[in-house]
């Protein structure tokens, strides 16, 4: 990124920013620190993540000052859905790609280090193609869904079950030359920047955003070599690499990568204030900065977002609104909400009964902040939700004994298990659509690749990142819009079809490899080769050998 481009405001449009150039150029160093001073505190074990690190407020507005920043509601839509399942998912893993891969792939094959022995399986190597790959993305969708302990297990002869609907092939040196790097490029995410923007771009072609949206991060687990790994061991998956990601329902619409130590990947700068007395007010630490660059890669529209206490403060909070943008969140003591608010935390709400709610707004009027009495206070910020607007949910008593808990089981809920209360429509909102980015994580593991990969964290990046998003978006699109085959009710099923198509479409297509079936004389589907004429090989596989030799089995 040029100088001359530091003087961007991030408020430009979706038309001066788009979704490959966001990725593709690097942030210089002074745009990512310009924020992160003493008014920023890193993240245990990831100090390249920052908090809002910013003083309690001492000057707020009157009661009923607060001026609510209004969203329209919007549907999301479905739109132009291809002709069948498999046409789908080519649009985002698209053959021009692909060929291109496989160019990558042929053209440095082989190893160059140490000397080879007689019988090496690199003087085998048969250039791979198009189809193959195809091949191999199928393979990887049946290896999610069908679960083994090991790899070899596909290849097995003493299968008890039934056998493998499809006609699976045998590991070769062309699956080994697919697991190399694509190019020599020194960072590891610059290898897989070009099918990223494509299937950010493809999925604007499909589906329009609805108005709810949130942001949040995420990792993919890779524990080997890499410089760009965090470990943060209270996630769910500790080690791997973070990826910044702007979702709606389970839908992946935009991310951004992480560098380890460095921060958010290709932000987009502020615009210096011109007083730099007001700039220190209006900066944001660059994990902020998160939130206001995927919201720019966006179509310019009106949008609410839903944030955690990682991003959520009073300074970001009025940015998003001068971009009109909604935002709503739990924030920390740290952020900004006023001192009287922050008193109430720092004794968790002592003497106040459970489910009542405080609310001050900003001197200004254009942000709302909340305290709510439930089992621990909660701190809330919100320019969209009013003081007073409820809803109605069914609770469950609380267990446990805090003094907050034994409260509420006495005077509250009584001899009921469950209980019709009052909940703040904020509280509501936010427990019901801050979960974007947290259920495409829970879709993505159910059946993505579970074995080692071995040959670059790319590939972790590739096969259970962007393939995994690919597979789950595209099933989202079926299930909301109207495709023209019958819908597909389950992500199971969903990958299952998928598996199916690309096996049976690009199978024949992948001349250069050797068909093999399990060892059972009941196989009928395989007649040109039969079981018979098959000897086990070296890696776990079968090759055929010719009728008369020492090793016919046939004999």
């Amino acid at each position: 990124m040029s100088s001359g481009d530091s003087d961007t405001s991030i408020t430009s449009d979706a038309s001066s920013t788009s979704v490959r150039s966001c990725i593709v150029v690097e942030v210089l160093p002074e745009d990512l620190t310009a924020a992160c001073n003493t008014d920023c505190t890193p993240e245990r074990c990831d100090a390249a993540t920052v908090r809002p690190c910013d003083p309690p407020a001492t000057e707020y507005g009157p009661p009923g000052s607060f001026r609510p920043f209004d969203v329209p509601a919007p549907a999301q839509k479905v739109r132009g859905l291809p002709a069948s399942p498999l046409d789908l998912f080519v649009q985002y893993v698209p053959q021009g790609l692909v060929e291109q891969w496989a160019q990558w792939t042929n053209a440095a094959p082989l190893s160059k280090e140490g000397p080879r022995a007689r019988m090496s399986r690199v003087y085998k190597w048969k250039k791979t193609s198009a189809a193959e790959i195809y091949l191999f993305l199928g393979i990887l969708l049946y290896i999610g869904v069908h679960r083994e302990s090991r790899l070899s297990a596909y290849w097995s002869t003493q299968q008890q079950k039934e056998d493998p609907i499809h006609l699976f092939t045998r590991q070769s040196s062309q699956d080994q030359g697919l697991g190399r790097a694509q190019d020599r490029m020194p960072d590891i995410y610059r290898k897989v920047n070009q099918w990223s923007a494509h299937i950010q771009e493809t999925g604007d072609s499909f589906y329009t955003t609805g108005s709810d949206l949130t942001v949040n991060e995420a990792m993919v687990r890779f524990t080997g070599r890499s410089l760009e790994t965090t470990t943060i061991p209270t996630k769910p998956i500790p080690t791997g690499y973070k990826i910044w990601i702007l979702a709606q329902s389970g839908y992946c619409i935009r991310w951004l990568w992480h560098v380890h130590r460095k921060g958010p990947y290709a932000l987009v700068p502020q615009a210096q204030p011109a007083q730099p007395a007001a700039g220190k007010l209006a900066l944001l630490t660059p994990t902020q900065q998160v939130v206001t660059t995927l919201i720019s890669l966006l179509l310019a529209a009106t949008y609410h977002v839903f944030l955690d206490n990682l991003f959520a403060s009073i300074r970001l909070f009025r940015t998003l609104r001068n971009q009109q943008v909604g935002a709503s969140g739990t924030c920390r003591k740290d952020s900004g909400i006023d001192e009287i608010l922050v008193a109430e935390k720092e004794t968790e709400g002592r003497g106040i009964p459970w489910g009542e709610v405080h609310c001050i707004p900003t001197l200004n009027g254009e942000v709302n902040q909340f305290t709510w009495k439930d089992n621990a206070l909660v701190l809330f910020l919100s320019t969209v939700f009013q003081n007073g607007q409820e809803v109605i949910r069914s609770r469950r008593r609380p267990a446990g004994d805090s003094a907050a808990k034994r409260a509420a089981r006495q005077q509250v809920f009584g001899p009921d298990v469950r209980k019709d209360l009052p909940v703040p429509k904020a509280i509501d909102e936010y427990n019901h659509k801050m979960n974007g980015v947290d259920v495409s994580d829970q879709i993505r593991s159910y059946y993505q690749y579970n074995h080692p990969i071995r040959r670059g964290g790319w590939q972790s990046i590739a096969w259970n990142f962007l393939l995994e998003v690919v597979v789950v978006n595209s099933f989202l699109l079926q299930l909301w819009g109207s495709p023209s085959w019958k819908k597909v009710k389950t992500h199971h099923q969903w990958r299952k079809m998928l598996a199916a198509q690309l096996i049976q479409r690009f199978g024949p297509l992948a001349g250069g490899r050797r068909l093999s079936r399990p060892r059972r004389a009941t196989d009928k589907r395989n007649t040109s080769i039969p079981w018979e004429q098959h000897r086990r090989g070296s890696r776990g596989g079968f090759i055929k050998s010719p009728p008369g030799s020492r090793r016919d089995i046939s004999e």
